[in-house]
């Protein structure tokens, strides 16, 4: 969506705003079992965000 994407135009690259949608990517295409669920997966990125500064400082999380 427009807003939501930092293109670096020297490198031709996208930052992403948050990890999920990367981390979810990787099982696209394909269709999971219940038998192997749940799946455990982390992201731990230096997001780039609109509202950086102190929005958020006081919550913990989702």
């Amino acid at each position: 969506k427009e807003g939501q994407m930092y293109h670096v135009q020297e490198d031709g690259l996208y930052l992403i705003p948050t990890a999920e949608v990367p981390l979810t990517n990787i099982f696209r295409n394909q269709l999971l079992e219940a038998k192997d669920l749940p799946i455990c997966i982390t992201g731990y990125t230096p997001c780039f965000r609109r509202e950086a500064g102190s929005y958020g400082a006081n919550v913990r999380g989702l």
